[in-house]
């Protein structure tokens, strides 16, 4: 009977060392030998959390030698805050995430930052590495705090001095973009042309005492003959809401001005 016990004893053991061997080795053969080339590095509790948060569940950072991913990605960190500091010096941000490059998804870092005055807003920052003298570059998206709300009221005051019915206008500025749109940027510079940016834009007209086609074509004209550079969606309605119901609907699209991304 104690034999049968201790074998069971025995047993139970081996699997638990086993499972338990199995879980905590997360990381391949070879991440482990990549990490065991380099050397160790001073990094900050606020960088290594923000490693452990961008590669969960391997162990590696735990140990204090990194992966050649890992360096990268803590450069590319660090890289971003200086230059985000350095494209808008009136704010201060905190990175909270990453989505790493991937054979599935795009070839470099995603990161997500918000600023120390709104926390609820996040922004993202693309981070390229240039892969013969390993330097980095980046584009992100916060330019729109700086003049989205500016840029909706610049374009609803240039249509509306042309087109009176014209009462709201909303935009979503689509891409990231490099350091030259950065805290100098206006919305004039954006609508003349100096700064080109794509966008999409909503355009509400109250067409409760005009025929619809006619302001159409007064929007278009007036989008073509400044050469406003943009997508624009007109929807013309029964009133003076967004609510109200919609009688038309058109799309204009101004491709003059091109904007990379």
């Amino acid at each position: 009977m104690r034999l049968r016990v201790f074998k069971f004893v025995l047993l139970f053991m081996t699997v638990f060392h086993v499972t338990a061997l199995a879980n905590e080795v997360k990381f391949t053969k070879e991440e482990k030998e990549d990490a065991m080339k380099n050397e160790t590095i001073m990094i900050t509790e606020e960088e290594r959390q923000f490693l452990v948060d961008t590669f969960p569940g391997n162990g590696m950072v735990e140990s204090g030698r990194y992966t050649s991913k890992q360096i990268e990605t803590l450069e590319q960190f660090r890289y971003l805050k200086k230059h985000l500091k350095d494209k808008y010096p009136s704010y201060s941000f905190e990175i909270v995430r990453c989505t790493r490059k991937s054979l599935l998804g795009p070839p470099y870092n995603v990161f997500y930052f918000r600023t120390s005055e709104n926390k609820e807003t996040e922004w993202t920052a693309h981070v390229y590495t240039n892969e013969e003298d390993h330097s980095f570059s980046m584009k992100d998206d916060f330019y729109q705090a700086l003049i989205g709300t500016e840029y909706e009221a610049a374009l609803l005051q240039l249509f509306s001095e042309n087109v009176p019915e014209c009462y709201e206008a909303e935009t979503k500025m689509l891409f990231v973009l490099g350091e030259e749109y950065g805290e100098g940027l206006s919305a004039e510079s954006v609508i003349d042309g100096t700064k080109p940016i794509s966008n999409l834009t909503d355009v509400w007209i109250d067409g409760s005492a005009s025929e619809a086609q006619v302001l159409v074509e007064k929007m278009e004209t007036i989008i073509r003959e400044k050469e406003v550079f943009g997508d624009y969606h007109i929807f013309i309605t029964d009133g003076t809401s967004k609510d109200n119901d919609i009688t038309m609907t058109y799309h204009i699209l101004q491709p003059k001005k091109q904007q990379e991304e």
